[in-house]
């Protein structure tokens, strides 16, 4: 059983009133609905929302049939729609019968230049939360003529409208202090509180295959209706129930995260063994263990030393930024790794060094030995920056750089005299790529024959000379320096890791000819797998 499916599981249970203890002190779900009730007709005579057509669903017990009633006093069976048996103490209702408002967004007038008018779309939507790249603005008359009750507001649930595969992916606004609004091919979903909201959140994640199945539309193109998702039924907790699903499921997240990255280690062993056995070979390689040290080779330390006393020339000279430079040593005094800055700094870091390495070889922060850079000055999406053309200088992207190789297949490009415009973004020689957004540790070689251009949220790394660019590709994708680069990573909506934790990567480094000969067994022998 997948994670996805022990967490639809564990959904099922929960909105069946099967997941936690029913308390009999909960006030029960039919005096919730008729607060929520009296919150609506609020907002309601305060002409904030339109009326709309109201039911109360219930049980006669004389024949054990569940009937709605509607305002007119018209009283439908909807036995057959009521899918199993609920708890006492819930309710059924209809999803429009929780929430105080529900509404599509509309089409905004967009605005081709940045601003704080935010526009939520349905790729923005995502079933792991909110994505925020991408992000598009509408015009300042638009928002200003947009009704502010329509704003979207913390806690509102979303709900993905148009096309297959997107159609019902449900997530929950969850910013502030801005102007968001949603597009026309989002639903949104506002009640009383958080726990009403992450109740929902819950029921339409659980439901999304009959969502989906269930939308207008042909193949090519299914969309859903806003009166028939708020007429959904959905059984109704009381509001301390809820309290108590939403911790208990919050609590079981964790189980299901080591779960799922268990599950996952399990089949990506399964399924690609010879990539973990390409990582356990530069694993060994990179602790100096996969081709004999050579007494006759200068040590690392000289040519760290090189490195540095040319980098601290170029600050002198002004061509570079100027930077606390370091060099990392062990004293044999105490067996412990320090590192000593130019100001005089020493700081003892043997917690941090990841293992032993041969005599001649030295630990070093990739800053010291390559210039880090990110794309400067503006973002290249058609939306904010008109100027990108159908050919000319290639963008690469975070999607160019998979599994250790460059895909070059650009979606856009830009011209010369834009590529000038950022001349730290443009690449022109041999360097390596790594996403500094969306997948972490994703690395490749760039090999410089042709000119290129940085693209959003992708970084190079150029190496000075007499260190190999290849054997710090074979370092970063072994185990130990894929773990240096993803233990900064941020928890957003997208994984990312700053450029500068980037720069603060611990590389073992050995010596020039030790890395060639490194190198060239790793390349002998990863191509027989």
């Amino acid at each position: 059983m997948t994670a996805q499916e022990l967490k639809n599981s564990i959904l099922q249970l929960a909105i069946q009133g099967k997941l936690v203890k029913q308390d009999p002190n909960d006030e029960p779900a039919s005096v919730l609905l008729e607060k929520i009730k009296e919150e609506r007709e609020k907002l309601i005579k305060e002409k904030k929302i339109k009326k709309e057509k109201y039911s109360e669903i219930y049980k006669d017990s004389s024949d054990n049939h569940y009937y709605e009633k509607f305002e007119d006093g018209t009283i439908n069976d909807i036995t057959d729609e009521i899918p199993f048996e609920i708890p006492s103490s819930w309710c059924w209702t209809r999803v429009g019968n929780i929430c105080t408002l529900c509404f599509s967004g509309k089409s905004p007038k967009y605005s081709k230049i940045a601003n704080n008018n935010f526009v939520i779309g349905q790729k923005n939507n995502q079933d792991y939360g909110l994505d925020l790249n991408g992000l598009k603005y509408c015009t300042d008359e638009f928002i200003n003529n947009y009704p502010q009750e329509y704003y979207l507001r913390n806690n509102d649930v979303l709900l993905n409208t148009l096309g297959g595969g997107t159609v019902g992916r449900a997530g929950m606004f969850n910013l502030e202090d801005n102007k968001y609004i949603s597009d026309g091919h989002l639903f949104v979903f506002r009640t009383t509180n958080e726990t009403i909201s992450n109740y929902l959140l819950y029921y339409l994640k659980l439901n999304r295959t009959i969502i989906e199945k269930n939308a207008d539309g042909s193949t090519n193109q299914i969309f859903l209706k806003l009166d028939n998702v708020k007429k959904y039924l959905i059984p109704l907790p009381p509001l301390n129930e809820q309290y108590r699903i939403k911790n208990k499921i919050n609590k079981l997240v964790a189980i299901l995260n080591f779960y799922n990255n268990k599950y996952n280690d399990l089949e990506q062993l399964n399924n690609s063994y010879k990539e973990e056995l390409k990582k356990s070979i530069l694993q060994y390689a990179m602790q100096g263990k996969f081709v004999q040290q050579e007494s006759n080779d200068e040590s690392a330390e000289i040519l760290i030393n090189k490195i540095l006393d040319k980098k601290r020339k170029l600050i002198k000279n002004k061509q570079i930024k100027k930077e606390n430079l370091s060099v990392i040593y062990k004293d044999k005094t105490d067996n412990q790794f320090y590192e000593k800055f130019d100001d005089g700094t020493i700081i003892n870091i043997t917690d941090e060094i990841p293992f032993e390495i041969p005599d001649n070889w030295c630990w070093v922060k990739l800053k010291n030995i390559a210039f880090v850079t990110k794309l400067a000055g503006f973002e290249y999406t058609k939306n904010i920056f008109p100027n990108l053309t159908s050919n000319g200088i290639p963008l690469f992207k975070g999607k160019n750089v998979q599994n250790g190789k460059l895909i070059l297949n650009f979606e856009s490009f830009i011209s010369e005299e834009t590529s000038n415009l950022l001349p730290r973004s443009q690449l022109t020689k041999k360097c390596l790529l790594t996403p500094y957004v969306g997948t972490i540790g994703n690395i490749a070689v760039f090999d410089g024959t042709f000119k290129a251009h940085l693209g959003s949220n992708v970084g190079k790394i150029e190496l000075y000379e007499n260190i190999l660019t290849e054997y710090i590709l074979y370092y970063l994708r072994s185990y130990t320096g894929n773990r240096e680069l993803r233990k900064y990573k941020k928890s957003t909506a997208q994984e990312s890791i700053s450029i500068e934790a980037i720069r603060e990567v611990y590389i073992a480094l050995p010596t020039i000819k030790e890395q060639l000969r490194i190198v060239e067994k790793i390349e002998k022998t990863i191509k027989f797998l």
